[in-house]
């Protein structure tokens, strides 16, 4: 029996049961009675191993057929000459880890370890263990979301900061080239102010061009009036010319006819001779005087015909001259009009250009101001990158001394 006892000895402080090959009860712990609720007046050395399983089947509400199920399987690990461990759960909560250890020849050993505590806390380091895994799983995966989230978005943060910086670079470039138009704009303005200036004099110009051409035109027709004047005068001079003429050729002829007579007079006709030689040498005179005026008036009548072909001619010319002004004051007029537009335009135009050269400054100020915080941005995302470090160190730790008081436990 050495290697029985041997093996009660090895449980003595579980609940033991030796039996032998008949599987009467050689040695029972009290213990094994005490799990059990037996009484040790009914079941003792001596008692079989049916009569045990009975007590333990009142006491926990096996069936009749049950105790005879549980009684097979003990006759069963005999046979089989093979060490049989099973947990046993009870109703009342209690785990029972049983085992049968056969010996051929020699009966067998039964031993009853209550581990109820044992498989709870077994069950709890498992639910902790559980519970520790998903946390440091989800701690992990959060982390993870965190780490990669706080990548990407880092990225997109770079990105976003050189796009911000290339924009910073582009609104100065746009604020520059504004305020140079805006400077342009302002001396075309003002060059155009100028030439709308210069537009409304020379309008003014031209007004009184025409106004001297009207005077001019009224001077020249004036002329061309006097210069008809003058040739009907020419034509009445002419009339009179022949008349004297007439009178010249008379006092000739008066002259002979009292020459005549005075020679038929003899000496009584020397005065009258002598007055009708004066009569004929006046006549004479008075013909050459006609002869010269008709002379000075043909001269004069061609000189007042090419006074009065150059006035006609001069009157054409300011004619003309007055109609160009015209059409050249109209065409002035409508240019002034045009650059008054044209200026207001530039004026306008100038007006938005400084607009946008301030909006400009604005824009590149607030943009100088996002740059500054995306790159505090930058230094708190590298804070952020150190914090989920620590924080995944922190969850490992957490970890192993959750597992390590459990296990302590």
């Amino acid at each position: 029996m050495n290697e029985v006892w041997a093996r009660a000895l090895t449980h003595i402080g579980n609940g033991v049961v030796i039996l032998d090959e008949a599987e009467i009860i050689q040695l029972i712990g009290p213990k094994a009675l005490t799990l059990f609720g037996c009484d040790a007046n009914s079941i003792g050395e001596g008692s079989s191993l049916g009569e045990f399983l009975a007590c333990i089947g009142r006491k926990v509400g096996w069936s009749e057929e049950r105790i005879a199920n549980v009684h097979e399987n003990h006759r069963t690990w005999k046979s089989a000459g093979e060490d049989k461990e099973i947990f046993h759960h009870f109703d009342d909560g209690m785990i029972l880890r049983i085992s049968y250890f056969p010996s051929h020849g020699k009966g067998a050993v039964l031993t009853y370890d209550d581990v109820t505590i044992e498989r709870q806390l077994a069950r709890m380091m498992e639910a902790r263990q559980t519970e520790a895994d998903l946390f440091h799983e989800q701690v992990q995966s959060t982390i993870s979301s965190v780490a990669d989230a706080s990548k990407d978005t880092r990225s997109q943060h770079g990105q976003g900061l050189s796009a911000a910086r290339e924009a910073s670079a582009s609104i100065t470039e746009l604020a520059t080239a504004s305020e140079r138009s805006a400077n342009s704009l302002n001396d075309a303005s003002a060059i155009t102010g100028d030439i709308g200036t210069l537009f409304e004099e020379l309008v003014f110009d031209l007004d009184g061009v025409a106004s001297e051409t009207r005077i001019a035109v009224e001077s020249a027709r004036a002329g061309k009036t006097i210069a008809d004047t003058c040739v009907t005068r020419v034509d009445s001079a002419n009339d009179v010319l022949g008349i004297i003429r007439s009178l010249a050729d008379k006092s000739r002829l008066l002259s002979l006819n009292a020459r005549i007579e005075a020679a038929l007079a003899g000496n009584a006709g020397t005065g009258f001779a002598v007055v009708a030689q004066e009569v004929k040498s006046l006549a004479q005179q008075i013909d050459e005087a006609a002869a010269k005026t008709e002379s000075d008036l043909v001269e004069m009548r061609e000189m007042v015909g090419q006074a009065l072909a150059a006035n006609n001619t001069i009157e054409a010319a300011i004619v003309s001259i007055n109609d160009l002004s015209q059409a050249l004051r109209t065409k002035t007029a409508d240019q002034k009009t045009k650059m008054r537009s044209v200026t207001r335009t530039i004026d306008e135009t100038a007006a938005t250009a400084s607009s946008m050269r301030d909006m400009s400054r604005r824009a590149d100020r607030d943009v100088g101001k996002l740059v500054a915080t995306l790159d505090g941005t930058e230094q708190r995302f590298r804070s952020v990158d150190q914090t989920v470090s620590v924080l995944v160190n922190g969850a490992t730790r957490f970890k192993e001394a959750h597992l390590a008081r459990s296990e302590a436990a």
